[in-house]
């Protein structure tokens, strides 16, 4: 199965290596040149930096990967953590598509929040490399992955803050729930997965879903938040 995580980065045409352009006339846009180039780039960066870290993956195999010049890179990056920037932006994105697609399955909030909790975990566990390049390697990579990683983390918390918000309507007088502790939640369920990932665990990612849903209910303040995680984990899992 490709997962939403693989299809942000993959070029058209296939999920393969990368896919150069035909050499001579080939009567595509110099947008179209562009974007070809610049998803090159995506891909060979996620690959590299999925195989071998961040700090390891050199721009000369990226661009080699890639199969562009170097005179090219810089049309389109300032340098690497630019690029991996673009890269982990791009993924993030997907996988918040994923996660809203599941949700937007059910119309009754607490099975919604139990199909998008498994579809965040179940995206991570179908690509285990990307995700340590993701959530593991984005740490390490620079000032300015941590800025965009800190900005993006604010798209999970405004999908728990939805939640709240349909939580209200359902139960008026609940206690509102400030921005920074959707964010604390949100910072929680990563580092839940980023813990599970680097103790070599990935397989067994899918099991942590009661305790994220367990954290993600005490925070919206869902009575019996350990009972209700459980059922609700067993509810969204097909099999």
């Amino acid at each position: 199965m490709v997962s939403a995580m693989t299809r942000s980065i993959a070029p058209a045409g296939g999920s393969g290596g990368p896919q150069r352009l035909p050499h001579g006339p080939h009567g595509l846009s110099p947008e179209a040149v562009a974007r070809s180039q610049r998803t090159r780039l995506i891909q060979a960066v996620s690959v590299s930096v999925a195989e071998k870290g961040y700090a390891a993956t050199t721009l000369n195999e990226v661009i080699k990967h890639a199969r562009v010049s170097r005179t090219t890179f810089y049309e389109r990056f300032a340098d690497k953590e630019d690029l991996f920037v673009a890269a982990y932006e791009r993924s993030v994105r997907a996988h918040v598509r994923a996660i809203v697609e599941a949700f937007r399955q059910h119309d009754e909030t607490l099975p919604a929040l139990g199909a998008g909790a498994r579809a965040y975990l179940q995206v991570l566990a179908d690509e285990p490399a990307f995700t340590r390049a993701f959530i593991v390697e984005v740490r390490l990579a620079g000032r300015r992955a941590l800025e965009t990683h800190d900005r993006l983390m604010g798209m999970y918390a405004g999908l728990l803050g939805h939640v709240a918000s349909l939580l209200d309507r359902e139960h008026p007088g609940r206690a509102p729930i400030s921005e920074p502790v959707l964010r604390a939640a949100t910072a929680g369920v990563e580092n839940l997965v980023e813990q599970t990932i680097i103790a070599g665990q990935g397989a067994e990612l899918m099991d942590r879903e009661p305790d994220m849903l367990h954290l993600i209910l005490a925070v919206l303040g869902v009575p019996d938040a350990p009972a209700t995680a459980i059922n609700l984990a067993r509810a969204a899992d097909p099999t």
